[in-house]
């Protein structure tokens, strides 16, 4: 019987661990790249400053208040008018104006603006600045006031706001209109006559301006096309009748005024044979 053991083990020599695994021989450590720690020291004091920076901006902002606001180009809205549409008031931040929404209100709630800008002028001050409608009308309608402005688009009057008085409304032309079926803020007027065409009352206007009237009339009748006339201040009533010879009736309207200082009517319809009263 053959009793020799066979022995499958590795075999260590004295003194070695049997449990140990074999260590792998020493590697030396690569040193660190002297121009990529400068860049990551440079990208550190950087980013620390930054943080520094914008700390104090976020502590120093809220101590500029608006201590003033400035309008320009408003002739119908004073500063405080504008002010509060906008919703700014003195002792604000500045820098924690909503400008967007400081121009949507002014635009939603001053109807009479046409263009308007809002800004930050110093880190004290606000500046608005606004271009207001012209040629902006009035009339009676319903037993209300209603303004309006004419779109040159479709040729019609768009309402731009409705009131119980004529308070506020003395630098607005007052006119007579046809019968009128609805007018509703923000939209068109309608008149009776579905085919009205109200092309006649700009260039009516535009002549009473271009003529160095407009200034002197306190109202305009439009009611009836073939029977226009207008009122002075001094309460003298110029007839034109229709739109024909527009032009030559204002400037003999304008003659015989000069003549006649004291005349309540000067009928002008027939240009050719006017009469006074």
């Amino acid at each position: 019987m053959n009793t020799e053991k066979q022995y499958n083990g590795s075999f260590r020599g004295p003194g070695e661990d049997m449990l140990s695994p074999k260590r792998p021989p020493h590697t030396k450590r690569k040193a660190p790249n002297p121009m990529l720690l400068r860049v990551l020291r440079a990208a550190m004091l950087c980013v620390g400053g930054l943080i520094l920076v914008l700390g104090l901006v976020v502590s120093v902002l809220p101590l500029f208040r608006i201590q003033n606001v400035e309008s320009e180009g408003n002739s119908y809205y004073t500063t405080a008018q504008l002010m509060e549409a906008a919703e700014i008031g003195q002792g604000d931040e500045v820098f924690g104006v909503d400008l967007n929404a400081a121009l949507k209100n002014i635009f939603d709630r001053c109807p009479y603006v046409e263009k308007c800008s809002v800004g930050i002028s110093s880190p004290i001050s606000v500046k608005i600045t606004v271009q207001e409608k012209q040629g902006v009308m009035y009339a009676a309608v319903g037993g209300e006031y209603v303004t309006f402005e004419y779109v040159a688009k479709d040729a019609s009057f768009r309402v731009l706001e409705k009131r119980a008085d004529t308070e506020g409304m003395e630098p607005f032309l007052r006119v007579e209109l046809p019968q009128v079926t609805s007018a509703e803020v923000g939209k068109k007027i309608r008149f009776a006559s579905s085919d009205s065409d109200l092309s006649y009352t700009k260039v009516l206007t535009d002549a009473l301006r271009e003529n160095g009237i407009m200034e002197r009339v306190a109202s305009v009748d439009f009611s009836s096309i073939s029977n226009l006339s207008y009122r002075l201040e001094n309460g003298c009533t110029v007839k034109l009748g229709t739109m024909n010879d527009l032009d030559k009736k204002l400037k003999k309207a304008e003659a015989l005024l000069a003549e006649n200082a004291d005349a309540t009517v000067v009928d002008v319809q027939n240009p050719n044979s006017p009469t006074v009263q």
